[in-house]
């Protein structure tokens, strides 16, 4: 049951020309001039304990006489009427109290509340009495907020409590206290069918726990706001946009934000549709303001509303002002970002020529995006960055500066260059643009991402070599990790293969240089395919061009001779999955020809000797399964052992290669004795797989 407390001097007069109205009343303060005195009396340190607390304890005395409590109504009442409300806080926990036994009492006597009930359902022609107050509206109060109702007699029990209960919050309302007009809240709506609150102060509460947003839970002003919302649609009413403007702000500052995806989704759709029911004005005006308030949410949840609104932002003109975009830029980023894409909102800053207020805001944005997995924001954020750079970076008279260092350029490319999530290279040179816009030179690192997009992402191996001839022009030497990467690129088919080596040795485009570096990794390519006759007559072209071959150059060969030995001749070898020797299987004819591999092998080594070239532990390992693959193990064993004295890192793998091939021959000596060269080369201990190993080799033997 809805009821005015007579906040207008027209409507207390007609009530008085009715006799429903003591004629001594006087008038309650006008919403407006409360509100004003709430703004002085900022000073509450509310917190969310509090609007959720359990009400008072009541003074447990009660009343024995119906007639004394209609006394203690009626001076409640006329308390009210004078704006005295209530001189403490212990004469309403007594009227509290009392409310049980004066519901007994007019279902037993019929009392005169009940008499004016029954009447005004009469008139109405209703049986529900806040029907009867939904449904009974008068055009009182303020252009913005709808009419109150007061059309249940004044000396009825029921409205004289809900008079009383509005005066308490209003005094509450009035001493600035957030904690006890949420409290008195909550206890109007779970005892609703004894209490009833007037629309009018249902707005003043929800304007001012909105302004005390920043000590309080989002989750108690929605639910203040549901229940005026409520009430306007049920009268017929509109919520004005001031309102939604009230909320916007306490859902961005508020102290507890929702973490409830459901809640949130719910809310934001809520006010997305009320919105795009208001004037054009209003839109544009409310938008950007719910924009910057999701900006400031944890909840990933409401991130495609957020997209959609600043698409709509972004389409329809929509004027955004600049410290609404600054201020979601220079939002901190947590664990799990920002519901709102940054990189669009910077995106459309650049379109408007707004210069952010800070640049290291966007400096932050870039870094919060590692390990740049996402190839449309990277390349958004390496835009715009370049566009402000481009633009003369000046706001003012101030200018302003953007620097990137270079090891976060480096990680932008080494990402750009994962081919499984860049496609194409275009998300790197922007980035190499960017990185000389900055004045910063281009890095080993950057050179060796910048070739592994182009080969990779784009199949332009053309860019790639030029690269490397750039490369190697500022003085870097590619590493042999990254011929092999190359290689294991080129080599995906024999077709592409060919094309490179046509390409560089028949048809060299312009701005590629044959190097040794380029040559090594057509080189390596046919090695790893076992294609030993083409790696010497690759090996052949360096006499060709004027080129020296180096230390990798002599270790491909001697791969390409390895692997083709190896898909000829079973050899013994650990199985990584399972720990256990397994013999490996031939894939191509054997053939009686194991003269030419030694002697082959042994050229190269006695080459690298004539040229100074010391052994690296990739030619010793290749070395080693050469001739264990032809079975000449004794001789491997030689070279290992030399390569020990001289204290020469070898590979573990060498050890275990060898010593399998002589367990698998039943010779535990020689297999027991190159496994103890393992420790005597540096390493900690012989391997548990291997000892295992041998031991099950060579009991398969006596068996």
């Amino acid at each position: 049951m809805m009821f005015r407390c007579g906040n207008s001097r027209a409507a207390m007069a007609a009530l008085r020309r009715k006799k429903l109205m003591c004629s001594t009343s006087s008038v309650v303060p006008s919403p407006v001039s409360t509100l004003s005195a709430h703004a002085r009396l900022w000073s509450s340190t509310a917190t969310p304990e509090h609007i959720m607390s359990n009400d008072a304890n009541h003074n447990n005395n009660t009343i024995h006489s119906s007639t004394v409590f209609s006394k203690q109504l009626d001076e409640a009442y006329r308390m009210e009427q004078s704006s005295l409300y209530f001189r403490s806080a212990e004469a309403m926990h007594h009227l509290d109290d009392q409310q049980r036994q004066q519901q007994s009492i007019a279902n037993t006597t019929g009392t005169a509340a009940g008499d004016a009930e029954g009447e005004n359902n009469e008139i109405h022609g209703t049986s529900s009495s806040h029907s009867n107050a939904n449904g009974a509206d008068t055009l009182i109060g303020s252009s913005d907020s709808p009419p109150d109702m007061n059309i249940v007699a004044p000396d009825s029990d029921t409205v004289k409590l809900s008079r009383a209960m509005c005066g308490r919050i209003e005094h509450a309302l009035s001493r600035g206290d957030a904690p006890e007009v949420m409290r008195l809240y909550m206890k109007a709506e779970d005892e609703a069918d004894r209490y009833y609150l007037r629309t009018g102060l249902l707005r003043e509460m929800l304007i001012f726990l909105c302004q005390k947003a920043e000590s309080g839970a989002f989750t108690s002003i929605y639910r203040v706001f549901y229940k005026y919302y409520r009430d306007c649609k049920e009268r017929g009413f509109e919520v004005q946009p001031q309102v939604f403007h009230n909320l916007c702000y306490a859902l961005g500052v508020c102290r507890v934000k929702p973490d409830q995806p459901i809640f949130m989704g719910k809310v934001v759709n809520s006010l997305m549709k009320n919105i795009e029911k208001m004037e054009e004005v209003d839109q544009h005006r409310l938008l950007p303001e719910l924009l910057v308030s999701l900006a400031q949410q944890n909840n990933r949840f409401v991130q495609n509303q957020a997209q959609s609104i600043l698409q709509k932002i972004q389409e329809e003109g929509i004027d955004m002002k600049k410290k609404y975009l600054s201020k979601i830029l220079e939002i901190p980023t947590g664990p799990n970002g920002t519901n709102v894409p940054r990189h669009l909102v910077l995106q459309l800053m650049v379109e408007r020529g707004i210069q952010p207020y800070n640049p290291a805001s966007i400096l932050r944005m870039i870094e919060s995006q590692y390990p740049f997995g996402n190839p449309a924001i990277l390349g958004s954020y390496v835009d715009s960055l370049t566009h402000l750079i481009k633009a003369g970076s000046v706001e003012g008279e101030r200018r302003l500066t953007y620097s990137l260092s270079e090891g976060l350029i480096e990680a932008m490319m080494t990402s750009a260059s994962d081919w499984k999530k860049f496609r194409y290279s275009n998300v790197l040179l922007k980035i190499w643009d960017l990185m000389e816009l900055l004045g910063h030179e281009p890095t080993e690192s950057m050179y060796e991402s910048a070739i592994k997009a182009f080969l990779l992402a784009d199949r332009q191996d053309q860019h790639a070599f030029a690269v490397f001839t750039e490369m190697e022009s500022k003085g870097f030497t590619p590493s042999w990790f990254l011929i092999k990467s190359v290689s294991k690129v080129i080599r995906s088919s024999i077709r592409r293969l060919d094309h490179a080596y046509y390409m560089l040795t028949n048809n060299t485009p312009e701005g590629i240089t044959i190097s040794t570096a380029i040559l090594n990794c057509i080189l390596c390519a046919c090695a790893e395919e076992g294609l030993a006759d083409r790696s010497f007559a690759v090996f052949e072209d360096f006499e060709n061009f004027g080129l020296q071959p180096d230390v990798n150059s002599f270790s491909f060969l001697m791969e390409g001779l390895a692997v083709q030995v190896s898909q000829i001749y079973p050899m013994m070898i650990l199985d990584p999955t399972k720990d256990q020797p397994v013999l490996s299987s031939p894939i191509k004819q054997a053939h009686d020809d194991i003269q030419m591999y030694l002697d082959s092998s042994e050229a190269v080594i006695m080459t690298m000797e004539e040229q100074g070239i010391e052994r690296t532990r990739q030619v010793i390992h290749h070395y080693v399964s050469i001739l264990s693959g032809v079975g000449e193990l004794e001789k491997a064993k030689s070279v290992l052992r030399d390569a020990v004295d001289k204290d020469e890192w070898v590979f573990r793998e060498s050890f275990e290669q060898l010593a399998l091939q002589y367990a698998r021959k039943g010779d535990r000596e020689s297999a027991l004795e190159v496994a103890s060269m393992v420790t005597e080369n540096g390493y900690d201990e012989i391997p548990a797989t291997l000892s295992s190993a041998i031991d099950h080799l060579l009991s398969n033997q006596e068996e």
